[in-house]
């Protein structure tokens, strides 16, 4: 993988998205000061500036409502990410023959081309063949020889289909994304010549050695936003919700990866499967020394607690998965850790993203990806996974309840017809997961044990097919409010679960850098801990883990020193016994933008 390239790339390609849809929206009449009227317009297209568009006008409104909602610059960043993933994720998915989108369920390249000497894309030439364009449209295109036109509806329909079985990725709730999709990048010198020119096909490869697919939308997201990232710090502005992600993202090494992954998960699979042949291709897995009494004493426990436990009830979660090496990992992992137990090789992709994985983060982004990793590595084993059960992985961005008022939680509850204890579930994580997009995972003490909170989910779980309205209002609030309070249930789910496995690289950043609000919030929930957000992951992340189970973190190495966290360690060392340590020091993580993190990697199990 040339890591070289991917920078370059990713860094123009920000620039390039930034810049090339501020002009579609100048195009479209709206600009950062001032919005143009519609001349005229009908349920399917709308005319500014003498120019028509073949798009609901409601779509160009509801752009101008979310600039108003977040800010010229944060809408444009999220639209011009939002294509730079799906255009990589389609590209991904072509070179490894995922797309089946030709009508006889051929795989026809839609960014790039299989033939060197052709001009366009594959989907391009052959639009006739696809099986999701209609045909009157593409002639359309055809007859005025517009190409870069077809091309941004072929990408549209794409898209489209394909979220279906990937809606965090390819998302269609957001009707301005396709409005604002530029119209250049086709162009020469544009996005998609870039794109097939700069990367090597062969990077996006699953196939290829050194398992290109895991790392590479992990560091081109990094690379992507390491320009924002210089921007905010250089600014000494405080850290805001939406500058957190790119503050604190940090793309975790392979290394590590498997050194955390292998002496967690694969320790408890080994430890108590005396017969599997795993150890023999894990690398970075530690026996335990012959002297070491108490490491072999863990090990005996270990099997003794695991040796009758179904793989299916192991669960392994990354509390702060960024864009999902960790998770991605874990799932070669288990994939041959159900083949030893006799499972049907096509059965087990599917079983494992149902019940083995879960992952949380505060970044959406990071969380699409994580969700589009896994999926992609799901079909590496099963060319059939959108026909066999597929399910969705067990991967959230935390969602805050801030907007939902007491007057809204009163009327959803009658609307939900839930009960007083239900209700009382549903009002209990609307107050927990104020703010969560500042805390994430750091939430913690919830009031209810998860069966409760998986028992409201499958009662509220489809209702929106089934509530009846008796008035606008009620119905606005509904619709306002129900997918949202679907998920905070969802992650109070999640997050108050005990975890077989806890492994993540958490965020480094002191809260007196952040809000005042976080900053209340460390002295409140984690005053021993306060100083740094990784640190707080430290406290917090054992009580992800079970009481038999095995956490792993990559750290700074402050804490096993400085006075500062002496309670702190009194408390770990209280709670958790060090099965094994890698003492990393500085530089283990890649130097992206300047930061020296000195590290630790360490496993810990609970006493």
């Amino acid at each position: 993988m040339n890591k070289t390239a991917l920078r370059s790339f990713s860094a123009w390609a920000r620039r390039y998205l930034i810049s090339n849809i501020c002009d579609r929206a100048q195009f479209l009449g709206i600009t950062k000061d001032n919005v143009v009227p519609i001349q005229a317009q009908n349920n399917d297209s709308f005319m500014v500036n003498g120019v028509t568009f073949d798009f609901a006008p409601s779509a160009r409104e509801h752009f101008v409502e979310y600039v108003k909602e977040v800010g010229w610059e944060n809408a444009i960043e999220e639209i011009a990410y939002t294509w730079f993933n799906r255009i990589l994720a389609i590209r991904f998915m072509e070179v490894n023959g995922y797309l089946e989108n030709g009508i006889d369920g051929s795989n026809i390249y839609v960014i790039g081309s299989i033939d060197v000497d052709r001009k366009f894309p594959d989907a391009v030439a052959r639009a006739t063949e696809l099986k999701y364009v209609d045909k009157d449209t593409v002639f359309k295109y055809q007859d005025n020889e517009d190409n870069a036109g077809l091309f941004r509806y072929i990408l549209m329909k794409q898209c489209l289909e394909l979220s279906k079985w990937m809606p965090d990725v390819f998302e269609k709730v957001s009707d301005y994304t396709d409005l604002l999709l530029p119209e250049t990048l086709l162009f020469p010198d544009g996005f998609v010549e870039h794109l097939t020119n700069d990367l090597n096909a062969e990077d996006f490869d699953i196939s290829a050695e050194g398992n290109g697919q895991v790392e590479i939308f992990g560091w081109m997201y990094q690379f992507y936003i390491a320009e924002k990232k210089d921007d905010v710090f250089r600014s000494k502005a405080k850290i805001t919700k939406s500058t957190l992600p790119a503050a604190t993202q940090l793309f975790t090494p392979d290394w590590i990866v498997r050194y955390m992954v292998e002496n967690t998960l694969g320790k408890v699979w080994i430890s108590s499967h005396g017969e599997s042949r795993l150890r023999e291709s894990l690398k970075y897995y530690l026996d335990p020394e012959p002297n070491d009494e108490e490491v072999i004493k863990i090990h005996e426990e270990i099997k003794k607690e695991y040796q009758t436990t179904s793989i299916r009830d192991i669960k392994f979660i990354d509390p702060c998965c960024g864009s999902g090496h960790i998770l991605v990992y874990a799932f070669d992992i288990f994939y041959r850790m159900y083949l030893e137990e006799g499972y049907t090789a096509d059965m087990i992709p599917s079983i494992i993203l149902e019940n083995n994985l879960f992952g949380l983060d505060v970044d959406k982004r990071a969380i699409q990806l994580t969700s589009f990793a896994l999926t992609m590595k799901a079909r590496s084993y099963n060319n059939k996974l959108f026909q066999d059960g597929y399910h969705f992985p067990n991967v959230i961005d935390i969602r805050e309840s801030n907007t939902i008022t007491d007057n809204d939680l009163g009327v959803m509850s009658r609307l939900l017809m839930l009960s007083n204890s239900e209700a009382d579930v549903l009002k209990e994580c609307v107050f927990r997961f104020k703010n969560a997009e500042y805390y994430g995972s750091l939430i913690n003490s919830f009031s209810y044990a998860p069966k409760e909170y998986e028992k409201l989910i499958e009662k509220i779980e489809g209702m929106d097919e089934k509530v009846d309205f008796d008035d606008l209002f009620e119905s606005a609030i509904f619709r306002r409010n129900y997918l949202l309070m679907c998920t905070l249930v969802k992650q109070a789910r999640v997050m108050s679960d005990k975890y077989d496995c806890m492994v993540t690289n958490p965020p480094y950043i002191s809260p007196t850098e952040c809000g005042d609000e976080v900053k209340q919030y460390a002295e409140t929930f984690y005053p021993d801990s306060k100083k740094d957000m990784c640190t707080m992951f430290i406290e917090r992340c054992f009580e992800f883990s079970s009481k038999k189970g095995l956490s792993s973190m990559i750290t700074m190495q402050a804490w096993m020193t400085s006075t500062t966290y002496k309670k702190l360690r009194e408390k770990m060392m209280n709670k958790m016994r060090v099965v094994s340590m890698v003492h990393l020091g500085p530089r283990a993580f890649e130097d992206i933008s300047g930061e020296v993190v000195q590290t630790t990697a360490w496993v810990m199990r609970c006493k």
